[in-house]
């Protein structure tokens, strides 16, 4: 069952972990400096929309396939390309189209 947090808290939670701060060790306890909900929420929308000084520390779970070709697709160029697997081999697919074997024939 997920802990209850105020609005406020749970907006600094978010925005730390986007900011890829750690917490201390007691994760039940924040802290340092507590931001406002509209400083969290400012500091959120800058991290997303690519804005801030800070970096993006996003963590996605990956799924893999089989894949026959380079993957394709508008993402390739705010990505900066795609790193996937053909036949054995691993590649970086670029936004500019070129391909690359990193390792593997």
């Amino acid at each position: 069952m997920a802990k209850e947090y105020s609005t406020e808290e749970a907006l600094q939670r978010i925005y730390r972990r986007l900011q890829g701060t750690a917490d201390s060790n007691v994760p039940e306890e924040l802290q340092g400096l507590l931001l406002s909900e509209d400083e969290s929420l400012a500091g959120i929308a800058e991290i997303l929309q690519g804005s801030s000084s800070d970096n993006l520390n996003w963590f996605v779970p990956m799924y893999f396939r089989p894949q026959t070709s380079a993957p394709t697709g508008t993402a390739l160029g705010y990505l900066g390309g795609v790193l996937y697997a053909e036949n054995g081999a691993l590649k970086w697919y670029g936004s500019s189209g070129t391909i690359t074997t990193i390792a593997g024939s």
